[in-house]
This record gives structure tokens, C-alpha cells and sequence, in this order.
């Protein structure tokens, strides 16, 4: 949320050319795609059954500028062409409306212990902010505690597609890029938002992509000096059950990691 700019929202630019998709662009497109066999980890998003993506090597997606920037990075051969597309110019790109309620959580969250009443609930504030920017974008039934029964969840004063698409997108573009940094002989087990379970040592990830800096200058104007990913855990054996689910029966004895390497 913090990358984004003061948006015209008055002035949207049809566009099919997938050059003007590159860079700090608030871009949204339909495209028919390719990618090589080299490819690792594919960059574009397929519906498929129900809620769920599928992350495949060619077909058809909707998807947002720095998802198209990524597959370019990460491989440049590939074919792509732009069905139809959207951008949505800055009126201020430098002008950030979310920065500084961002860097009020960052700064509240720091003056509690991190794992404590204060820290969570502070975070889960700043979390809600995003969630918000989606409320009501698709059919939902939630429970009411004031009416005790389920209502359809109405949109908020804060729901706005664009910029919920274009933070779901950012975020994607930039796991895929940091994926496909992850050398061929490491094992990639488990990928989310917040966490990043590979046999890859840090140094071996390559954080120096074009998302991948433009998410650290964006880091940089809200939390000076903080790295994009750190070390926090480390195991000998991981037993995969699902998305958010590992077990482990061998501790890796370095896992006690001093404070400065939990940065």
C-alpha cells in the first residue's frame, strides 16, 4: 500500500503496449502468455475451480503491471501479448496517502515486545487496512455479533479494486521473482506473504531484481534500514502438510539465532 501514489482516476489510458507496463506503472491487463521450460516458477495466475490459482508455464490471465515486469525479468524471451489493457496514471507518484499510517503502525508496534497483547492487536489494526480496500468486492456472508446471525458483507468507505488488485499483484510479482532467484539445487518448500521456506541460504536469494528494489525503496520511506527478508527460523527436516503447516522432528542447533541475525 505504501507504493502507491496519488492516482487520476479520471483519465484512464487504454493501452496494448506491453512496454508501457514497465516501471512503477498502475497497470491492469488481460493477457495470453508463454513462458520457457526454464522457467521455474511461472509468474501469471489462472482461475481455476472455486477461489483457487493456478500458477501455469501458458493460457490466458488478468494480472497488473509488475506481474508483467517480473515475467520479463525473470524471462525475457517469453511471448506475451496485451488483449486488453488499463493504466491508471499518477498525478503524484511521490505522494504516498497510505505512507503515513503505515509508518504510525511500524512505530507503534515497535514500542511493545514483539508476541505481546499490544504488538499483535496493533498489528492486526494495520492488517485490517488492506483487508479493507477488498470489503465487499465479492459476494460474502459474515457473522453480525450485534444481530447474531450472518449478513452479506457490505463494500467500506475504504473498498477500492484498484488499489486492492494492484497490492495483491505486487506482492505476487514479487514472490515469483524472488522464487525464480532460488538456485536450481535448492529445494523451494512452502511460499506465502509473510514467509519464505527454502533450503536457500539468505545469500543465495537474489534481492536485487527491479521488484524487488522498488519494494525495498518502499520499505526504505517506512521503516528506514529494514531488509525485505530475514532468517528466522532454521530446521534440518521439513515435513510439508500444508500451506501454513510444517512439522519438524530435527532441530537445527544454529536456530537459536542471536539478535543481531534476527535483524
Amino acid at each position: 500500500l505504501a507504493m502507491l501514489g496519488l492516482v487520476d482516476f479520471e483519465h484512464p489510458v487504454v493501452c496494448l503496449d506491453v512496454q508501457q507496463f514497465i516501471g512503477h506503472v498502475l497497470g491492469f491487463a488481460l493477457v495470453e502468455f508463454r513462458h520457457g521450460d526454464h522457467v521455474r516458477a511461472p509468474v501469471f495466475p489462472v482461475e481455476g475451480e472455486g477461489q483457487n490459482l493456478y500458477f501455469v508455464r501458458s493460457g490466458i490471465s488478468y494480472c497488473t503491471a509488475p506481474e508483467i515486469e517480473a515475467s520479463l525479468h525473470i524471462d525475457p524471451d517469453m511471448e506475451i501479448r496485451i488483449l486488453h489493457g488499463v493504466i491508471y496514471p499518477w498525478k503524484d507518484a511521490n505522494i504516498r496517502p497510505f505512507e503515513p499510517f503505515v509508518t504510525t503502525i511500524r512505530d507503534q508496534r515497535a514500542q511493545y515486545p514483539k508476541g505481546s497483547f499490544d504488538n499483535e492487536y496493533i498489528k492486526l489494526c494495520g492488517n485490517g487496512l488492506f483487508g479493507r480496500t477488498g470489503m465487499g468486492l465479492n459476494p460474502k456472508n459474515v457473522f453480525d455479533a450485534g444481530e447474531l446471525k450472518s449478513v452479506q458483507l457490505e463494500s467500506d468507505e475504504m473498498t477500492n479494486e484498484v488499489f486492492f488488485s494492484f497490492t495483491m499483484g505486487s506482492v505476487r510479482a514479487l514472490i515469483a521473482e524472488l522464487m525464480n532467484s532460488v538456485p536450481r539445487h535448492r529445494q523451494i518448500v512452502s511460499v506465502t506473504t509473510d514467509g519464505f521456506l527454502t533450503s536457500a541460504p539468505l545469500a543465495e536469494i537474489d534481492q536485487s531484481g527491479p521488484l524487488a528494489t522498488r519494494f525495498k525503496a518502499a520499505t526504505d520511506r517506512v521503516a528506514p534500514g529494514k531488509r525485505i527478508l530475514e532468517v528466522k527460523h532454521r530446521t534440518r527436516q521439513i515435513v510439508s502438510a500444508r500451506v501454513r503447516a510444517q512439522f519438524t522432528g530435527l532441530i537445527d542447533p544454529s536456530s537459536d539465532l542471536k539478535d543481531e541475525e534476527r535483524l
